[in-house]
């Protein structure tokens, strides 16, 4: 499988916001909240919001927050991550988590929070309970609770 990594261009909504309600199935989201909260966001850019495709197909995103308007600038925000049930297990996460953090290195981002960005955070942290792989992936990365 040949993974190629993109960043996310408004013509793709409909692709991701159904990739994302497959897989973020306890954190469903409907296209107007999507615009609303996440694309109309300031702080919104696309270089932080990667998707991975396998030729054509969309199997997984990452999309991550860095204030513009921060003093200083050096906190991101993973807000999702989300990979294709039929395509897990094969690196595309890890791929995307190493983009992400590469973009974020050439940033100079110092500290990486995953969930709780506001004012539109989508959830308080890594929910345990209903993404049980989640903890471990991110620990991988060297994420502390």
């Amino acid at each position: 499988m040949k993974i190629k990594i993109e960043s996310f261009h408004p013509s793709r909504i409909d692709e991701v916001l159904a990739l994302w309600n497959q897989t973020l199935v306890f954190d469903p989201i409907q296209k107007p909240s999507f615009i609303a909260n996440h694309l109309n966001d300031p702080n919104f850019e696309s270089d932080l919001f990667l998707l991975a495709y396998d030729e054509c197909t969309l199997i997984g995103f990452v999309y991550a927050i860095q204030k513009k308007a921060s003093d200083p600038n050096d906190t991101a925000w993973i807000q999702c991550l989300g990979v294709d049930p039929r395509h897990r297990r094969n690196g595309i996460a890890t791929r995307l988590m190493e983009v992400l953090l590469k973009e974020l290195d050439s940033r100079n981002v110092k500290r990486i929070v995953a969930g709780k960005y506001s004012p539109s955070y989508l959830f308080p942290g890594i929910d345990e309970t209903h993404y049980p792989d989640a903890l471990p992936f991110f620990k991988k990365f060297g994420f502390v609770q």
